[in-house]
């Protein structure tokens, strides 16, 4: 959060601490704590927040990249609440790719198959005259 925001971990550590002390969010469902072993071989507790406490962090921290979140944040909203859903462009985009991809493996697989059936329409007289022969 601390780059996401250009803040310092105090200034951080102080929104998440408010947000808990004004019962924003509850703790105990918005935090995991994990010991970590550092480089230097000590254990740490580090905490791990949800995307809850980065978005309510998002709402309080004064930084251009704060701001730029908010304005992010709140088009977001706005979309959902006047249409109803929200367009994730970007996965939009990676799916109409992978339909692509599809379509032409589609039409690789049928030409293979229409090779092969060709082949064969042509080669059944062959064989069949070779198995007479024999």
């Amino acid at each position: 959060m601390q780059q996401l925001f250009n803040k310092t971990k105090q200034n951080i550590s102080l929104h998440i601490k408010n947000i808990f002390s004004e019962n924003e969010l509850v703790k105990d469902s918005v935090v995991k704590e994990s010991l970590t072993t550092a480089l230097d071989g000590k254990r740490y507790n580090t905490f791990y927040y949800s995307l809850d406490v980065v978005i309510s962090a998002g709402y309080r921290v004064k930084s251009v990249e704060g701001t730029k979140f908010r304005i992010w944040a709140n088009q977001i909203l706005k979309d959902y609440l006047m249409n109803g859903y929200v367009i994730n462009h970007k996965k939009l985009r990676e799916q109409a790719r992978q339909l692509t991809e599809l379509k032409q493996a589609i039409k690789l697989v049928s030409a293979v198959q229409s090779s092969h059936c060709l082949m064969k329409r042509n080669f059944i007289p062959v064989i069949n005259i070779v198995m007479l022969s024999t």
